[in-house]
């Protein structure tokens, strides 16, 4: 399916457009997703969302948000020139060109007013800088920039291999621009569009919930990287900080929305990447929806 991809909820739209995707063993980013456990959800294979070899495919993407004349950008990628050693290799010094697709797609960085990064890993921060050949300067320049409260305590304070140099690239530079609005969860952006916490995988972590006439959606965010985990949401997920928050932030996630029609867009779903919970025979799998 190419990019972009856009779905309507009521009055809202949504695009996406992918950065970069790659495989990974599935029971390596959800360690309980053995092939005997998964085995027991016939849709995981029978869909493509993991291969007969037991690899996922992650697709990190940007997500643009069009709601009461606002044009709200959701998680920005990798980005491009970031030295990334300590993560995945395709991410260090990267170059393409998703600035230009986006821009393609209708969404010049200089149009956009928001941006709301769900939390602060390194590959959902990493548009929000470019670097001017002296230092790193903010890519949309007349935006708000939207954070979690919790989030920015936590990583001005923490370093580690995979996320430090992350804050100091592309997020301190947005702090330094006086462009930051840092919020605690629930934060309401538009009478359509608010931030709901979902906290666990780090402790400000924040999906994007879209109401408009009578139709719902949510952007997720971390809270969940694979569709297998809207069927198991006590699976552990390697990345989270807090494996017993998350694992009860997502089965709150799941008993609100399984069967209640709510369109489900996971941030590092691969295409088709939106889909819905739905009971079926005592259990719950993920049904994709058309975009």
């Amino acid at each position: 399916m190419a990019d972009p991809r856009r779905w309507r909820v009521g009055d809202v739209s949504i695009t996406a457009v992918l950065e970069v995707s790659w495989p990974l063993q599935l029971s390596w980013m959800i360690v309980d997703a053995s092939d005997d456990a998964v085995r027991d959800l016939p849709w995981v294979r029978d869909g493509g969302w993991v291969s007969d070899a037991g690899e996922m495919t992650i697709a990190v993407q940007m997500f643009v948000v069009e709601s009461r004349g606002r044009r709200i950008v959701v998680d920005t990628c990798a980005g491009n020139g970031k030295r990334r050693t300590g993560v995945v290799s395709i991410f260090d010094q990267l170059a393409g060109d998703l600035d230009a697709r986006v821009g393609t797609a209708g969404f010049p960085f200089d149009t956009i007013d928001t941006v709301v990064c769900t939390h602060l890993h390194f590959d959902h921060v990493g548009w929000n800088t470019r670097f001017d050949g002296d230092r790193w300067q903010p890519s949309f320049r007349g935006a708000r920039y939207v954070f979690s409260a919790a989030d920015l305590a936590h990583w001005s304070q923490r370093g580690d291999e995979m996320h430090a140099g992350a804050f100091d690239d592309s997020v301190q530079p947005v702090i330094d621009a006086g462009l930051v609005e840092a919020v605690e969860p629930p934060y309401t952006l538009t009478s359509e569009v608010r931030l709901v916490p979902t906290p666990g995988h780090t402790p400000g972590h924040s999906s994007v919930w879209i109401s408009s006439q009578g139709n719902e959606a949510v952007i997720t965010g971390d809270m969940v990287h694979h569709p297998v985990q809207l069927a198991r949401p006590s699976w552990r997920d390697i990345s989270d900080v807090d494996h017993e928050r998350a694992a009860s932030t997502r089965r709150a996630f799941v008993d609100q929305v399984a069967g209640a029609g709510v369109l489900v867009l996971g941030t590092h779903f691969p295409a088709p990447t939106a889909g819905t919970v739905q009971p079926e025979r005592g259990d719950l799998r993920f049904v994709v929806s058309s975009s």
